[in-house]
């Protein structure tokens, strides 16, 4: 499942980061919008500061949201903002400056944190509207192709997994232990999963190594 925030999901987790602290966002005057539109330096500043606790904000709902994504703040911190900046400088014309910045932001975010995860491929609905705001779709990447491993690697029995299938069928064996499998919980350590479900990291690491050995034995099967 791709990290993706619903408009739904609003509630913030708390961070701080020096960058976006101590700052409040407020609706900018049309007068600096334009004079960003028409390349002003200062306009565009300005606006980049403005923007700052919108982002803020942004992160926030992915990390209360999405725990998988707490392990990637900082980075989620710089594509934002390096997005807010690439936005501001090359500003469309815009009745609702915040939406297209947040828009724009949230797809920047998901597509960087999806990528690190090794999470691929949107789904053409979501690749049509980043498409609409002029970004590029999330095609998902390979990392290593079967011709590139060396050939003591590669077998001649080799057959195509399909991973999510698996993990449906742990879902459905187990019950007590396919909450770990729980999308929220992609990407999460066994401490920051015991932490989310008040139980011990130890019952946590038990889990994981038994779905592990099952998910092995289907694997094979």
């Amino acid at each position: 499942m791709l990290i993706k925030l619903q408009p739904n999901q609003k509630n913030v987790r708390a961070f701080k980061h020096p960058l976006l602290d101590g700052k409040v966002y407020i609706n900018p005057p049309s007068t600096l919008i334009e004079a960003a539109q028409r390349g002003d330096a200062n306009a565009i500043s300005s606006l980049i500061d403005n923007s700052l606790p919108l982002l803020r904000s942004i992160i926030g709902r992915y990390l209360y949201h999405w725990p998988a994504t707490r392990r990637f703040e900082e980075d989620m911190v710089s594509v934002g903002i390096c997005e807010i900046a690439k936005t501001l400088n090359n500003l469309p014309e815009t009745d609702n400056l915040g939406y297209l910045l947040m828009s724009r932001v949230c797809a920047a975010i998901e597509d960087d944190v999806n990528r690190m995860l090794g999470i691929v491929s949107a789904s053409p609905r979501t690749n049509r509207r980043r498409e609409s705001m002029g970004l590029d779709p999330i095609l998902g990447l390979i990392e290593a192709a079967l011709e590139d491993l060396p050939l003591e690697c590669t077998d001649s029995s080799f057959e195509i997994v399909d991973i999510l299938d698996l993990v449906k069928k742990l879902q459905g064996e187990f019950y007590r232990l396919e909450t770990v499998l729980q999308p929220r919980y992609w990407g999460l350590t066994d401490s920051e999963i015991s932490q989310e479900l008040d139980i011990p990291r130890r019952t946590v690491s038990w889990y994981r190594q038994e779905l592990w050995k099952r998910y092995l034995e289907l694997v094979e099967e």
